[in-house]
């Protein structure tokens, strides 16, 4: 019964891919098409080889989709990172205002030493690839923000 269902949910899978990537969309042409004509001499081969040609259709069209949204998910991704870090010198102000930031210094720290991070990682990499600011960055925020306090 499981396999059944798991059966099902991937033809559902690639039947959906199949439809959004083989339309006509404002004039411009399918991208990838194998079919076979109905009076064709083909039609004489099993039915593994017509089968064939429609799941090449759809990996055709799933390869596709990643190849173009690859690029994008990676610029999405360094949106979503740079929102991600705002937020966070956000709820490290937030709770250095409401409980003692030297707390919540100590607390980073121990964390970035038992975790082996990086303190001092290069900007351009923490841009890319990091959805929290740097244990530097972070303690330096916090020593402002509880000087502006006490």
């Amino acid at each position: 019964m499981i396999l059944y269902r798991l059966n099902w949910l991937i033809v559902f899978i690639f039947k959906l891919f199949d439809t959004v990537f083989s339309k006509t969309v404002a004039g411009f042409p399918k991208i990838f098409e194998f079919k076979v004509p109905e009076n064709s001499p083909d039609l004489q081969f099993p039915i593994i080889y017509r089968t064939w040609c429609k799941g090449l259709s759809i990996l055709l069209n799933l390869l596709a989709f990643g190849v173009l949204f690859t690029p994008n998910s990676h610029i999405i991704g360094i949106g979503i990172n740079i929102i991600l870090r705002k937020n966070e010198y956000e709820a490290d102000r937030y709770s250095a205002k409401t409980c003692n930031g030297n707390d919540l210094q100590e607390a980073l720290r121990k964390l970035s030493v038992n975790n082996l991070c990086n303190p001092t990682p290069h900007p351009a990499f923490v841009f890319m690839h990091y959805s929290h600011p740097p244990l530097v960055e972070r303690l330096r925020a916090l020593r402002k923000i509880s000087l502006r306090v006490h």
